[in-house]
């Protein structure tokens, strides 16, 4: 036993070094007691604070058997998540026994329990393999659940996801039960919902990043700019909502103070009460958001820092009436494919505020205060401050409502789905930045990001900007040598043309692949009006299916997913998740398996003429690019 306990923690501390040394730490024997019956299947533990309550109060292998029942038409899964360890036999048998499981996730509230259970099975091979996932569910948050939950091949199985309790001992867990599975429905909807709804959108985007590389490559890098960008120690991150009109007065006052980090839409509110922020941050694709730079003065164009992403629209770079432009690369596969990390990479989340922020991750700054930074509607219904560009209203009036903590945290307020969205980016920010840095939401309302202090912004500037008065000097940026620039615009243009040979060669094979299931399906159509189903050839069905597996490991392809998921997941996505339906269903005889086949070659017809018309997009917008 020893032997198994060592071999379980060394596999456990080469993946989760974290859990591994709680777990070395622990006392055994101190809640829970163990006995083992005449077969090593018949374990069962009893919690000695609960006047020795079993955990499986009948016989555990009765106990087993039932779950395991209750399974058997989930089967096919490849992802399971459950609450509680239990004796830890039944991961053991669906292991060995499911053919189709690729990872278990396992949630345990009692680490003592877990600590058993590695003391006696050997799961070293499995932990290592990551085909189990043993988690602390008293620790665990969004954070570690968006990390885990972005992998592609987790996400095609989101509408299959269930929190299953282990077994009845766990309901003395329920609110952390509860709390478990609210932190991963919100993580599956946050990454489906920040895939989008519009490929087209993504292909706007990679039309103006590659339009955008001979600039890009000679503005200052994102290196330079994250070396000199802190001018102070203090940042402050000015947003629209509705309540930064009453912060304004005090920003002017300690302008020369602190560094300014100015979201776009902030740019001209700032422009009339005579406030020139340090760096302006825009990274959305759409052309109106010029509008925010055309609407400010010119000689307020003279001393911040532009910084854009490399998908911004080109009419938005007109505007800018100075020439301190830095060009960034935002952290999408398609965009970090073209190799040129001096520039990149930043611009993880959905606003030019949670972009503000990510750079102040990445500097040296003490503090940083967020003022505006509301996330949801004014008591009065407003959506931004007074002097926003687009006016009060500029949110769709048909938008779905959601409630989130608000500020201070007492009761709810309004907010949307995108502002939620740009919440859970901050809060997802704030777990991973470093401990130096103290964040204050000094928005005096809104919604509450947890992570922060809450104070107002009277008393932050009491605080931390007047005992240490230092006017900053202007941030000034070295451009990059002509044969850095040179160097990078051939990098972009070698990573161009792999990228079209790529998806050429892939487009063929995908065409041909939808050619051949259309013909197969078009004999079945007729077999079927003829009445002549007993002549259906199913080992074409197999071979088809075999070509299809083929065509999904490109999943897997690290060229595939910078050059084509991307920019077609939005859509392709959706229709994987009903396809996982149809993969995951049970079958029990030869009829329901080969119905099944011919529904899983229907579901990929518009799967697969979906992907190559997708491809088809890509490259025309590479064809309307010309670096000669």
């Amino acid at each position: 036993m020893d032997n198994i306990y060592e071999n379980n923690l060394v596999a456990l501390a080469m993946v989760n070094l974290k859990l591994a040394n709680t777990l070395v730490g622990m006392k055994s024997n101190n809640k829970y007691e163990v006995v083992i019956g005449k077969s090593h299947e018949e374990i069962n533990v009893f919690d000695k604070e609960r006047d020795f309550e079993p955990l499986y109060p009948s016989q555990p292998t009765q106990d087993l058997f039932e779950k395991l029942q209750s399974l058997e038409e989930k089967s096919e899964y490849p992802y399971f998540y459950f609450f509680g360890v239990g004796n830890g036999l039944l991961y053991k048998i669906i292991l060995s026994e499911f053919i189709n499981l690729k990872k278990i996730f396992i949630f345990e509230p009692e680490l003592e329990l877990l600590n058993i259970v590695l003391s006696l099975i050997d799961f070293s091979e499995e932990i290592k393999n990551e085909k189990i996932v043993f988690l602390d569910a008293n620790t665990f948050t969004f954070d570690n659940a968006d990390w885990f939950l972005q992998d592609i091949n987790i996400l095609i199985y989101v509408r299959l996801y269930e929190l299953i309790i282990h077994c009845n001992y766990y309901n003395y867990y329920a609110d952390l039960m509860l709390e478990i599975n609210s932190i991963l429905t919100r993580s599956f909807e946050h990454s489906v919902f920040t895939m989008g709804n519009s490929a087209e959108d993504s292909l706007i985007g990679l039309r103006h990043h590659l339009l955008n590389i001979p600039l890009v490559v000679k503005t200052p890098t994102l290196d330079e700019l994250v070396a000199k960008g802190s001018n102070t120690d203090i940042a402050v991150i000015v947003s629209t909502g509705p309540s930064l009109t009453k912060q304004l007065k005090l920003l002017y006052e300690i302008q020369d103070y602190v560094t300014i980090l100015c979201p776009d839409a902030s740019f001209p509110i700032l422009s009339r009460h005579n406030i020139v922020p340090d760096i302006v941050f825009s990274l959305e694709r759409v052309e109106a958001t010029s509008q925010f730079y055309k609407d400010t003065p010119a000689e307020y164009h003279k001393k911040p820092i532009f910084c854009f992403t490399s998908i911004v629209h080109q009419e938005l770079i007109d505007s800018i009436q100075s020439q301190n432009i830095q060009i960034n690369i935002r952290p999408f596969s398609f965009l970090t494919y073209f190799n040129t990390p001096a520039w990149g990479y930043m611009g993880f989340g959905m606003s030019a505020a949670n972009m503000a922020y990510e750079f102040v991750l990445l500097t040296n700054f003490k503090q940083c205060a967020f003022i505006g930074q509301d996330l949801a509607y004014g008591s009065d219904g407003a959506t931004h401050a007074s002097d926003h560009v687009f006016g009060l209203e500029n949110v769709p009036a048909d938008i779905d409502t959601v409630w989130l903590d608000a500020y201070g945290g007492e009761g709810k307020v309004k907010s949307t789905p995108i502002w939620e969205a740009f919440l859970t980016y901050f809060e997802q920010d704030l777990t991973r930045g470093s401990s130096s840095l103290e964040t204050f939401n000094c928005t005096e309302g809104g919604a509450r990001i947890k992570g922060t202090k809450e104070i107002s912004f009277t008393d932050f500037t009491n605080q931390y900007v007047l005992p240490n008065k230092t006017k900053k000097k202007r941030i000034l940026l070295k451009k990059p040598t002509v044969k850095e620039s040179k160097q990078g615009e051939k990098n972009y243009r070698d990573k161009f043309d792999q990228m079209k040979r790529y998806i050429e060669e892939k487009n063929e094979i995908i065409k041909d692949l939808f050619l051949k299931i259309v013909a197969y399906l078009e004999k079945i159509e007729t077999f079927n009006k003829e009445k002549r189903l007993e002549e259906i050839d199913f080992t074409t069905a197999d071979q088809l299916i075999a070509e299809l597996e083929e065509v999904k490991k490109l999943y897997s392809e690290g060229i595939f997913r910078a050059t084509i998921y991307d920019f077609l997941k939005s859509y392709i996505m959706f229709q994987e998740f009903e396809i996982a339906k149809i993969q995951v269903r049970k079958t029990h005889n030869d009829e329901e398996k080969n119905a099944k086949k011919i529904e899983w070659l229907y579901a990929h017809r518009y799967w697969l003429f979906s992907l190559a018309g997708g491809m088809e997009a890509i490259l025309k917008v590479t064809e309307e690019i010309s670096y000669e």
